[in-house]
Parts: structure tokens; sequence; C-alpha cells
């Protein structure tokens, strides 16, 4: 119950009880004036220990009771503003699915709290806070023994590992990739803070009990290849993801359709033109 709701009904419960304010301040040894403020509005963040004390004169208990988790699911939906991107998940066909791709559009913050320039000036895509991004109700889509193959930065893993909990998975293992120049070198234009970046991560997680089949016992877990468009990952992920993970198959937040996948995302639509920047040399 809100706080305004709450002292409505208390309020409303002194007039059944035939006393004034001041009455009521001197039973539940309080002050009359913090009493009056507290009824009338302009009492700014009450103490629970003067709220309960006013119930426990009227014959009222206050209890803190659990919301149900579709309520806590809906409080943090409105909170971060992603209860448009949930309806739609929620009525993506195809699924439960066992398996889930998903490469985030991450928010990257400087020290001051701010959007870190040089994502601000390139704006190649819409991005979403760590917050919207655990919001969304993957646990209403996947079924009860599932993989999910989650692209991070390596800026933000502990972002990732959250976003993994928050989707309900336990992180097991992951896949690098490597980005390779066409000599097959390290590809030196990455960006980062502290080191020139060559990789990217893939954090692998398992919900409930379920193995990656057997051609992933023998898979390693690193990709190399050249990169193409700003952000666009390796196309030899999905024969890793299907030949390691049972279908049926969910991408989030994807660029491309795929035979046999569900595509879900602003970008993938075969009409929608992806955003960024195409690299002629490796395309």
């Amino acid at each position: 119950m809100e706080s305004k709701l709450l002292l409505k009904e208390l309020d409303e419960a002194r007039r059944r009880a035939g006393l004034t304010k001041t009455e009521l301040a001197r039973l539940a040894g309080t002050q009359p004036a913090a009493v009056r403020r507290l009824f009338s509005g302009n009492g700014h963040n009450p103490q629970m220990s003067t709220v309960a004390a006013l119930a426990e004169v009227l014959g009222h208990e206050i209890r803190v009771m659990p919301k149900s988790r579709e309520e806590l699911v809906a409080a943090a939906e409105r909170a971060t503003g992603t209860a448009s991107a949930a309806e739609e998940l929620r009525r993506v066909e195809g699924g439960p699915f066992s398996t889930i791709l998903a490469d985030p559009p991450w928010r990257f913050m400087n020290r001051t709290g701010k959007v870190a320039p040089e994502h601000r000036r390139l704006s190649r895509y819409d991005t979403m806070t760590t917050a919207e991004i655990r919001a969304l109700p993957i646990p209403e889509v996947v079924t009860e023994n599932a993989h999910l193959y989650l692209w991070v930065p390596n800026a933000l893993i502990s972002d990732g590992l959250q976003v993994l909990d928050s989707w309900g998975f336990t992180y097991k293992s992951n896949i690098v990739w490597a980005k390779r120049r066409k000599d097959g070198g390290p590809d030196g234009r990455g960006v980062g803070f502290y080191f020139r970046n060559v990789t990217e991560l893939i954090l692998f997680g398992v919900r409930g009990s379920m193995r990656t089949l057997p051609p992933g016992r023998r898979q390693v877990n690193m990709i190399e290849t050249r990169k193409r468009e700003h952000s666009r990952k390796p196309d030899e992920q999905y024969d890793i993801i299907e030949d390691c993970s049972p279908g049926p198959y969910l991408e989030l937040f994807a660029r491309y359709s795929r035979p046999d996948w569900v595509s879900w995302g602003l970008e993938a639509d075969e009409e929608v033109a992806p955003r960024g920047q195409l690299y002629p040399a490796y395309s």
C-alpha cells in the first residue's frame, strides 16, 4: 500500500474512533504537531515507528507483505521504462525457447555517470541501461532447462553477470571472439580505457540443468575471425550454438534474420537496414 493511502486509512480510523489528532498523539506518545503534519500531507518521510504507534492505538496492524513475482516484474518494467519491449517479447511466437542468443545494446558510462563520448558521437544504435536489460522478462519465454549465450564487452563483464542472474541463468563458461586482421594478426582498431581491446566475450549460462550436446564437449571456446560492421558479431557463432545447444532458438537484439531461428529486435526485420559502418575490406 502506498504511504498516502495508508495515512488516509489511519485518518479515517481516527475519525471513526472519535479522536482528535491531539488525543491520538497523546495516546501514541508522540507530538501533536507531528500527527497534524502527518495527516495534512505535509509530513515528509514520517518515521515508521510513529506510523506503527498510531496504527496500534487505532486497532490496526502494519505488515510487510512480499509482492508476487508478477507484481515485482511489472514494477521493474515500470521503473525502467521497458514495459513496451517486455510485452513485445512476451508475444514472440515459437517458444518457449531452449536456447537464447543475446547481444544487448549496452550503454557505456564514464566515471562521471555520463554516456561515454565515443558512443554519443557515433550514435550508431539505440542503447539500454543494464537495469533495462535486466528487467526484460526472459524467464517467461524460455524452457525450464535452457542455455544462454550473452555477448558482453570486456568493460561490462560484471554487468553481464548481473543480467545473466536476473534472467534466471547460472554462469558456467565463456567463448572468446579474437578479432583478426587479414594477415591473421590481432585487429588493433578496438577501443578501451586501459587496453586496446581485440576480443569480446560470450558469457555462457545454464538455466536448470542441461549440458551441452555431444559436439560441445569437443568445441574449443574461441572464435577467430575478422570483424565487419560496427558491433556485428561473427556468423560462426550460429554453427557453434546449433551444434552445442538444442532448439528452439531465439536471438535477442538481432540485426539479421536467420533460418530456423526466431529473431527479436529493432533491426531484425528483413526490410530494416541495420545501422553501423561497413568495413569494405572485410565484407
